[in-house]
């Protein structure tokens, strides 16, 4: 029950809440952009780091003779700003 005053005025209501499971009744959230989400992250950074590796690969000729070893790291994702 709320009760307000203002002056000689006086009102006075009373408001029912309901918890329940399932359901929301509002704007709903903007979906996140493709390229945020956690799998394409990994998706794209594996593509790039192949697609470097390839480059450094092809771009060394034939006469070098030496082996090309790329270990890549783990992904690095922020935190929220």
């Amino acid at each position: 029950t709320v009760n307000a005053t203002s002056g000689n005025r006086k009102g006075e209501v009373s408001i029912t809440q309901t918890n329940t499971t399932g359901s929301f009744v509002g704007v709903a959230d903007k979906p996140r952009p493709w390229y945020t989400k956690k799998k394409n992250l990994i998706i794209m950074g594996v593509v790039g780091a192949g697609a470097i590796g390839a480059a450094i690969a092809l771009t060394r000729g034939s006469s070098s003779g030496g082996t090309i070893i790329f270990s890549p790291g783990g992904p690095t994702i922020g935190g929220p700003r």
